[in-house]
């Protein structure tokens, strides 16, 4: 199995962050501040704690607010580099530029204002098409996962209200370049056009864990952060 360095990790930080401009004015969501420092820079932290070295940073919205403050990353003791999409891709076309920008045969790919917590190397250990699956008591706001007896992805379960607890899609994945190159399209989703036919040819798992899992795309879970953080001894000494 190839070592964890080897894979770069793409985090999509593109987004508009429309649901957290009331408390997140002039800055890429996965800017916003916890404790003094960007959002960012604790998945950043986070995941070179756990053997990862090299990222790729698919930016759009206020993509030199990014680039300004992580630079190439020395600074943090790992490689970034950027993928600057001009115009609004989705979450797979994002990906295919990044692909076409750095060539690799695979790749994880996180968002930039989730957090989930458990290694990506997880996912690595099939060596196959492969999304983290978070075990969240109620499920209602994200949707859920459906998987068979060997952890393959059968379906995805729409957004419904009292859905109960179930596994959901943490936002993780780690995928074959190929999955993003051979699509015709340059504007697409992962989640519209990539997974549906990955289930269909049956060649997309789940890795599934009951960790920690945060989504500051809305004020009320944003609030929630720091004191997450601070719980899971994510901060530097104080």
């Amino acid at each position: 199995m190839k070592e964890v360095s080897d894979t770069p990790i793409f985090i999509l930080v593109g987004g508009l962050g429309t649901r957290l401009r009331s408390v997140v004015k002039d800055l890429p969501k996965p800017m916003a501040d916890v404790n003094g420092k960007p959002f960012l820079e604790y998945l950043i932290k986070f995941h070179s704690s756990k053997g990862f070295k090299n990222f790729v940073l698919l930016t759009g919205y206020l993509s030199e607010t990014i680039e300004d403050y992580f630079g190439d990353g020395s600074s943090l003791n790992v490689s970034i580099k950027y993928s600057v999409e001009k115009e609004r891709l989705g979450t797979g076309g994002a990906a295919k530029l990044a692909v076409k920008n750095y060539s690799c045969d695979s790749f994880f790919l996180i968002n930039g204002d989730t957090f989930s917590d458990f290694s990506l190397s997880e996912l690595l250990t099939l060596q196959k098409n492969c999304i983290g699956a978070t075990y969240l008591n109620d499920v209602s706001r994200y949707g859920s996962i459906e998987t068979d007896d060997i952890n393959r992805v059968v379906d995805f379960n729409e957004k419904k209200e009292n859905a109960g607890a179930g596994y959901i899609n943490s936002g993780s994945y780690y995928l074959h370049s190929n999955c993003v190159r051979n699509m015709d399209e340059e504007i697409f989703s992962l989640e519209e056009k990539v997974f549906p036919r990955l289930v269909s040819e049956k060649s997309l798992f789940a890795f599934k864990t009951k960790g920690e899992f945060l989504d500051i795309g809305i004020p009320e879970d944003y609030a929630k952060c720091e004191e997450m953080f601070r719980r899971l001894n994510l901060f530097d000494s104080e």
